[in-house]
């Protein structure tokens, strides 16, 4: 294969990915199910054209993948075909490390690129600039409003006569979760290095989404690298003021209040904090009642796919467990909690992975998602000396190797 071609082959896998996260200007392709699957399995396709070569530990992580994602399918309810298009996602871990990561950083390019427009877009209507538009129907079908969709970025009509006050940045995407998600994933991996002008930009689209996982996760490796990593007391000094000064400042901004401060409050009544509104109440007290039980451990698909559908409505892990079970939950963090061990030891990035990946299902769990595994394993991949090594020494290879 060509130099060109191998280039062509890396930004085709990164553009399908960020496809995989749902722009608004793919929702007509996604909301296809027939299209978005033949998306999924020509992205699944690509990525086990580009395996590595399997060692003995391989062939035990792959194997269990492979019967987690089985058990998963079947819990869920899924006929032979549905199932199918589960368990193929096995292939995402096994990528070759040069092609999984390079695919990452064409990956970031794109993404950071499309936010860069999103937010330039996003202040040239706020400051009364007329960008041509049009209005486009909701990816969730559950959504009772419509979008007004501008280049690079949709703002959902609940919102628009309010717009001249601006509370919450969704870029291209359908909520603002998704970019505050996204956003804080690439941070971690990315170690928070402002070197980069991309990741400022992908730090501002985070800032601007007002998401409550970005702030408390940021908040987390922020303490992380200043308590834990061996770094010049100045640097912690400076880092700690920062927050401090930020945090002062922020109290005066009625959308950090609202969106951030507001949320972190203690409900007592609920043993939770305000703003873990993953769930509405209706799926809470049903999931309460079920504790303990056989739907419990084994989901609701196989006994009720109409109920658990229901429960659409609200995201977070209370709605993988009706759909898994606690045993495919389970089986699939055991799957990634093994398959970081192996790579990166019981070393500082194992543990960061671990708040990383865990706090993520918890508030939105994304399990069979394209984009959530790459991710994943994009952490671990260049985190892992073994894996990040073999990048580096062919970094400059005019050639993939298809093995």
């Amino acid at each position: 294969m060509k130099f060109s071609k191998k280039k062509g082959l890396i930004f085709l896998i990164a553009l399908l990915i960020f496809f995989d996260v749902e722009p608004y200007f793919v929702w007509p392709i996604t909301s296809n199910k027939h299209l978005g699957l033949i998306l999924s399995m020509f992205t699944l396709l690509l990525i086990w054209l580009n395996k590595k070569k399997f060692t003995i530990i391989d062939v035990k992580l792959f194997s269990f993948f492979l019967l987690a994602l089985l058990l998963m399918g079947i819990l869920y309810g899924l006929n032979i075909w549905g199932i199918i298009t589960i368990i193929i996602l096995v292939v995402i871990p096994f990528g070759s490390p040069t092609f999984m990561i390079k695919a990452y950083h064409k990956f970031i390019d794109i993404y950071s690129i499309v936010l860069l427009g999103s937010i330039i877009v996003m202040l040239l209507v706020v400051l009364g600039a007329s960008i041509p538009h049009y209005t486009i129907l909701p990816l969730n079908k559950l959504k009772v409003y419509d979008y007004t969709a501008y280049p690079f970025l949709v703002i959902p009509n609940k919102v628009f006569n309010t717009f001249l006050i601006f509370k919450r940045f969704p870029g291209p995407f359908d909520e603002p979760g998704v970019v505050g998600t996204i956003s804080l994933l690439i941070l971690y991996i990315e170690k928070f290095n402002f070197k980069k002008w991309k990741n400022i930009v992908i730090f501002l689209s985070g800032i601007l989404s007002f998401s409550l996982f970005f702030y408390i996760a940021s908040f987390i490796f922020a303490a992380y690298y200043v308590f834990i990593n061996k770094v010049k007391t100045i640097y912690r000094i400076v880092v700690i003021i920062s927050v401090f000064t930020l945090i002062i400042l922020s109290m005066e901004n009625v959308a950090f209040s609202n969106y951030i401060l507001a949320r972190i409050q203690w409900d007592s009544e609920s043993s939770s904090i305000i703003g873990d509104n993953r769930a509405q109440e209706d799926l809470k007290s049903y999931f309460n009642k079920i504790k303990g039980t056989s739907i419990y451990f084994w989901g609701l698909g196989l006994v009720d796919r109409d109920l658990m559908q229901s429960f659409d409505g609200s995201a977070g892990y209370r709605n993988a467990i009706l759909r898994y079970g606690l045993v495919g939950c389970l089986l699939y963090i055991l799957f990634f909690v093994s398959f970081a061990y192996q790579r990166l030891g019981l070393k500082r990035n194992f543990f960061l992975f671990l708040v990383l990946f865990l706090s993520t299902l918890y508030q939105r769990p994304g399990f069979l998602s394209i984009h959530y595994i790459f991710l994943f394993v994009s952490f671990i991949m260049i985190n892992s000396k073994i894996e990040n090594s073999i990048y580096r020494k062919t970094e400059q290879s005019e050639i993939i190797k298809y093995v």
